[in-house]
Parts: structure tokens; sequence; C-alpha cells
């Protein structure tokens, strides 16, 4: 498994852009949900990863998923923390002979249909569509949508289906060693409507480098790139 590793050194500093900003403790915290999704978490209160923090203590889940059809294999949670007036979805990343089928399916299809010329991997857009129905935000919360390698593409998707539809200032995307996930059109039109997102990549992480265009098959990463430097004090993985 590819580890997630929390550092002291951002190549920008703890303020990386200046609009808009992110600090170290707010990666992490999305960071430590993204992990959870590797665990059992239909038993939250029994779940290691899922009791690592005060917050993620507070979390209830309200929806889950564990998809099986071939190709588009899908798991993840809703998961709601009152307290803080916050929800994430959270997908799990490639742990699974299943996934890796649905990681070699390079070749694209066009989505979303309404936006003109826009193309995304055809494996991970499978796998996030058998788990579209699960997906959802709670009024009034902030919502996140966050995810690690296979998890994190199907969370860039879940975020940019969700945005097409309302105004998405409440919304954050946040993945961890994720690959590209469709073409420059829809990497646009991906940035344009989520309303914040960052992509945190670590070192020369392979994952991140992938898939490449191949042909007319073009990938292009979205959202802002947040580079972690080999300077680390924590696995969250």
């Amino acid at each position: 498994m590819i580890f997630i590793i929390l550092f002291f050194g951002f190549c920008f500093g703890h303020r990386l852009f200046e609009q808009p900003a992110v600090t170290l403790g707010e990666l992490e915290h999305w960071g430590r949900y993204a992990a959870a999704a590797y665990d059992e978490f239909e038993d939250w209160g029994a779940c290691g990863r899922c009791q690592a923090t005060e917050a993620l203590r507070q979390t209830t889940v309200v929806a889950q998923w564990s998809t099986t059809e071939p190709g588009a294999f899908s798991r993840g949670f809703v998961g709601v923390n009152h307290r803080r007036r916050q929800a994430v979805v959270a997908f799990r990343g490639t742990t699974h002979v299943m996934d890796t089928v649905t990681d070699a399916r390079v070749l694209q299809r066009r989505w979303p249909a309404s936006v003109n010329g826009s193309r995304v991997h055809s494996g991970f857009l499978a796998a996030y569509s058998s788990a579209r129905a699960h997906v959802r935000g709670v009024d009034g919360y902030a919502l996140a949508f966050v995810g690690h390698s296979l998890g994190g593409a199907q969370a860039a998707l879940a975020a940019a289906d969700f945005c097409a539809a309302r105004a998405c200032d409440h919304v954050t995307l946040v993945t961890f060693g994720a690959p590209r996930v469709g073409n420059g059109a829809f990497a646009a039109h991906a940035n344009a409507v989520v309303g914040a997102s960052w992509r945190v990549v670590h070192g020369a992480d392979a994952v991140a480098q992938v898939p490449r265009t191949l042909g007319p098959a073009e990938y292009v990463h979205a959202d802002r790139e947040v580079w972690i430097t080999d300077r680390v004090t924590e696995s969250v993985y």
C-alpha cells in the first residue's frame, strides 16, 4: 500500500496559495477520514482508524457502500460530525483485485455530458457510478470529499458531479496520491465548480503520475497540488 505521509515541510510553507488557504492540520484531519475508509468502518466504535482523533470519534456514519460490480468496485462511507457541522464522503483506495481491474480501464468516456469535450477514465467513472446513489451532503453543513489513490479519483468525480448542480462554496475536495482522472476539459470543469480542492502528493509518488496521455486519451490533473517533502513526522496509513 502506498503510504500517505504527514510532514513538516510544505514546499510553499503553511500558507500554500492566496485563495483559498489550507493548513497542515486541515490536511491531516481529512487524511484520517481517507485512512478510515480502509478500515472496518461499518462498526465505527470498534474501528481503530475511526477513533484516531476526537473529531473522528464524534463522527456518525449515515451511509456506506461496498459495490461488487465487475470492473466497478467501490467502497466508502458518508460521515457526519454534528458538533463541527461537517459531513464527509470518503472513498477507499486500491486494495482488491477488482480495484486493479478498475484502475486498468484507461479508455475514456464522455462525462459529464453537459460539458463540451469532457472525457474521463472509464474505470474510475464506473466505480464512482456504482456508489453514486449513496453520496449525499447535509443541509447547512460543510461537505468534504476525500480519498486515497483510486479513492481519490472517485472523490474527484463525486465532487465535480455534486457541484455541477448547485453552488459549492461549502465543499472541499482533498485527495491523497490520486491518479489523473480525465482530460483538460474535465480538469477545467472540476476546477470551476468545486469550491476548494487540494491534491496532496508525496515525493515522486508514481500513482500521481498516471494515467499518461495515450493517443487521443488525454489525461490532465485538476485542482491544486500540495507537494510533500521527505521530511516526515507521522504516517497516517
